[in-house]
């Protein structure tokens, strides 16, 4: 679950959270880096109700974003050999 606290005003403007989308931009770990779209974290989240407003503040709770590793590099699968004996070992 992610929480997210926002200013009611940014730069002297007013937020609209019913325009917005929340999405995730970048991992903190360098191996676990690709955004899934669990919870629509690559697509975007639309903002909902807020679950808090106290003064400028607005704080909404959102689904889990998670990020996932790299897939491995798929195995050689074809019928060449060096040996000619059909194996790929």
């Amino acid at each position: 679950m992610r929480v997210m606290i926002i200013n009611r005003y940014i730069n002297g403007k007013e937020l609209k959270p019913t325009n917005s989308f929340l999405r995730l931009v970048s991992s903190p770990d360098p191996v676990c880096n690709i955004a899934t779209d669990f919870s629509g974290g690559r697509r975007g989240v639309k903002l909902g109700r807020p679950t808090m407003v106290y003064r400028d503040m607005i704080k909404h709770v959102l689904g889990p974003f998670y990020y996932t590793t790299p897939m491995c590099d798929e195995p050689d699968t074809g019928n060449q050999s060096d040996d000619g004996k059909g194996t790929n070992y």
